[in-house]
């Protein structure tokens, strides 16, 4: 069945939302000085409703009407009012708010971008230049670095058409330019900014990207395992170890990784950068295999970052996927790097798939002696029924 949206244990939102500058008050940023030069048609937002202070009245105001949603934005001049320092105490102010909002059974939506900007932006990274990704990604990243175990719902740029024709073409908003030559550069800017900001989330709170082993229900998954290792051991001869893959799924091409940590006693965390969340697996595990790292078909299209990394990883890798389902990774066997054959077993075509020969007997101590000496390996794929026999 499919994954029912947004969440599958909240599959439907109704809520409130506001923007930050409207009703935050005291917040000086680049609309503050467009309103003190004259240049809206109604009065400045000055203090707003004061819902700096006042956001928790403003959630239960919201549950009082019934909503199980409530979207709010970030503001960025708040966050970072010089370039590259972050106001913690802004940041942490947020995160109360959306452990407030989880208290009260409200779904957080953040929103990243509405439409206001650091006064020090226009001048050193403008949405005509390319260090504008660059600061909005930086930015994106601690601000999910502060709420990412909280929030599951983000809206990284607001109607970024609307920002885009106000902003550039018609000078409705700042930063007020009716200039048509560079509505493409900046409309390609907000997409890579887009990009990269989404990069940025899931690096920070991968565990909110599809993660099924939490340290929740880590100790259960333990237990099954076990079960399940002795009813296979007892009915099909059939080892089986416990493990799981960590994954980082970026947009940007060459950035994601996947990682399977074999030999698993505690739960690991994707969470943080690539490096860091293979430290975690090496402390916790017995091996670490970097899954896919090379590009054979278009199923496996992004997942390089070990590989494009191997000299910084390489003491952090145990062993590398030389094969997995039905593709061959042959840089990795010309690297001479110690390998394994590896495939899902989801389906009966699966079984069908590259698989690695061991020299071992069929028990876990053995299976671990094997893989961890590296030598004597051997990867083999057998034919599925319908084609053994053809064209013999």
């Amino acid at each position: 069945m499919a994954a029912r949206f947004p969440f599958a244990d909240r599959p439907r939102l109704w809520g409130v939302a506001v923007s930050h500058y409207q009703v935050e008050g005291g917040d000086p940023c680049d609309w503050t000085d467009w309103e003190a030069a004259g240049r809206t048609r109604g009065e400045p937002c000055g203090d707003g409703v004061d819902s700096w202070t006042r956001y928790e009245d403003d959630a239960l105001l919201a549950r009082e009407a019934g909503a199980n949603s409530f979207r709010f934005s970030i503001s960025w001049s708040r966050v970072e009012p010089e370039r590259g320092r972050f106001d913690e105490a802004a940041l942490a102010r947020y995160r109360t708010f959306v452990d407030h909002l989880v208290a009260l059974g409200i779904e957080p939506v953040v929103t990243l971008f509405h439409y206001t900007h650091p006064r020090w932006f226009h001048e050193k990274t403008p949405w005509t230049s390319t260090a504008s990704v660059l600061a909005f990604a930086r930015f994106a990243g601690r601000v999910a670095q502060a709420l990412g175990d909280g929030v599951r719902f983000w809206v990284i740029l607001n109607e970024p058409l609307v920002f885009l024709l106000a902003g550039y073409l018609d000078a409705q908003i700042p930063p007020g330019l009716a200039d048509t030559r560079t509505l493409n550069r900046v409309f390609d800017h907000l997409l890579a900014a887009h990009c990269a900001a989404a990069s940025e989330i899931r690096r920070h709170i991968t565990h909110r990207f599809g993660l099924t082993v939490t340290a929740q229900n880590f100790p259960a998954y333990r237990e099954e395992i076990e079960r399940e290792k002795r009813r296979a051991l007892d009915r099909y001869g059939m080892v089986v170890i416990a493990g799981f893959e960590l994954t980082q799924n970026c947009v940007r091409r060459n950035q994601s990784a996947h990682v399977l940590a074999l030999g698993v006693d505690e739960f690991i965390s994707a969470d943080g950068t690539v490096e860091e969340m293979l430290v975690r697996a090496q402390a916790a595990s017995r091996l670490v295999v970097a899954c896919h790292p090379h590009e054979q078909s278009d199923w496996f299209s992004n997942t390089f970052y070990l590989w494009n990394q191997r000299s910084e990883v390489a003491h952090l890798v145990d062993l590398w996927e030389i094969a997995c389902r039905w593709d061959l990774f042959p840089p990795i066997a010309r690297a001479r790097m110690r390998y394994i054959g590896n495939s899902d077993f989801h389906r009966e075509e699966h079984l069908y798939a590259w698989k690695t020969l061991l020299p071992a007997r069929p028990n876990e101590f053995a299976v671990f002696r094997a893989l961890e000496q590296g030598s004597g390996l051997a990867v083999t794929r057998l034919e599925p029924p319908a084609l053994v026999g053809v064209g013999a």
